[in-house]
């Protein structure tokens, strides 16, 4: 439909400055040819019809060209409201011949309308972003999906694996602007150092060493001046994706920071999309896995603003439990845009659901704030033998 109209004006808009060029060019020649009679009378009557005719033209071309140059930004504006409500009218339709493609009259012109109008409000959208990343925050995390199992192994000891994945969306400092963007990952012995780090938002993942076999084997690594094998004794692999593929990447520099690990990952210009404001993004994933001392609780903290989809699930090994909506607890302490409790509606947006007999998963299209999170809980009575 805007094509056309947009056709339908251009036809016109020809159409008269084709016909006022040749009305025009008749009254130039009308002047010269007539304006060599000895008359008196009829020069002036014709200098007074040429006079008016080309009042006439000048006045159809200012017109036009006003129209074009003077009103086009309106129409444009009317363009888009016009396609922000036909976007709305398609999102809340109920039956499928609400459908906007219904009320268009080819699918190419379907095609045309949409893909105009999703750049438009993507533009729309990533302005107003990164507006909200400069004034609240420095850092915000997208489409963040953490997975964690909670098993024994072969020798009756626990342990526990992690998978972390989001795309982080972040503006470097003034001070570090300079420095090459990197992917930060923390293991820290001390829950003081790492309440410490939760401030940091540097740090692309944050985790605590329990163990104390774990923690005496990395001290030992330091010592021995073989800090780089400290990954492979955690597991810790980190991913950068390009194309929805990810690339396995290595471990650039190793910081011993008191009582934590600091594994820094640079980051090749091909994973980083820069933004408006100068904002920096990348999808990154880590995933680690390692001995932990027997425990019955595990806590997640959102130290960043989180958009999007957010979907935590957590899983048992048969050793831990025997039914986790009977044995385990699922307790949030989220600060979300919402005031019901997650899950007290069949359609919220938030919810915790048990996918299988060991298995639970929190998910939320909310908006999650910073230090935000939640506690899984499974009582020691209730472990097996």
């Amino acid at each position: 439909m805007a094509k056309q109209y947009e056709n339908d004006k251009k036809k016109v808009r020809r159409y008269l400055l084709g016909l006022s060029a040749v009305v025009l060019a008749a009254s130039a020649i009308i002047l010269c040819v007539g304006w060599g009679g000895e008359d008196n009378f009829k020069k002036d009557f014709l200098y007074e019809i040429i006079t008016a005719i080309l009042f006439a033209t000048i006045t159809v071309v200012a017109i036009n060209l006003s129209d074009w140059l003077v009103f086009k930004d309106d129409i444009e504006r009317s363009h888009d409201a016009d396609i922000a409500k036909r976007i709305w009218n398609l999102l809340k339709a109920e039956k499928a011949e609400d459908n906007i493609i219904q009320e268009l009259y080819d699918e190419e012109a379907a095609k045309t309308v949409m893909k105009n109008s999703i750049a438009y409000f993507n533009n729309k959208i990533s302005s107003d972003f990164c507006r909200l990343v400069t004034k609240c925050s420095n850092v915000i995390r997208e489409n963040f999906e953490y997975i964690v199992k909670v098993d024994k192994n072969s020798n009756k000891r626990f342990f526990i694996e992690q998978e972390l994945r989001y795309i982080r969306n972040y503006i470097p400092s003034k001070e570090i602007t300079i420095e090459r963007p990197c992917m930060k990952c923390a293991f820290s012995f001390s829950t003081n150092e790492l309440d410490a780090k939760l401030s940091d938002n540097s740090f692309f993942f944050r985790e605590e060493i329990s163990d104390t076999d774990i923690i005496d084997a990395i001290k030992e690594l330091i010592a021995r001046g073989k800090k780089e094998d400290i990954a492979h004794l955690l597991n810790f692999k980190a991913f950068l994706f390009h194309k929805e593929r990810p690339f396995l990447q290595t471990i650039d520099e190793i910081i011993i920071d008191n009582e934590t690990i600091i594994f820094k990952i640079f980051i090749d210009d091909k994973f980083i999309n820069i933004k408006e404001n100068k904002m920096i993004s990348y999808e990154g994933m880590v995933t680690c896995s390692y001995a932990t001392m027997p425990t019955s609780n595990f806590y997640c903290v959102f130290a960043d603003t989180i958009i999007g989809k957010t979907k935590f699930s957590i899983s048992f090994g048969r050793d831990i439990i025997r039914d986790i909506r009977k044995n385990v607890k699922f307790i949030t302490y989220l600060t979300l845009p919402s005031e019901d409790e997650p899950g007290d509606k069949p359609d919220d947006p938030t919810r915790i659901t048990y996918p299988s007999e060991r298995k639970a998963s929190f998910e939320t299209f909310e908006t999650i704030f910073p230090r935000s999170g939640f506690v899984v809980n499974w009582d020691s009575a209730y472990l097996t033998d």
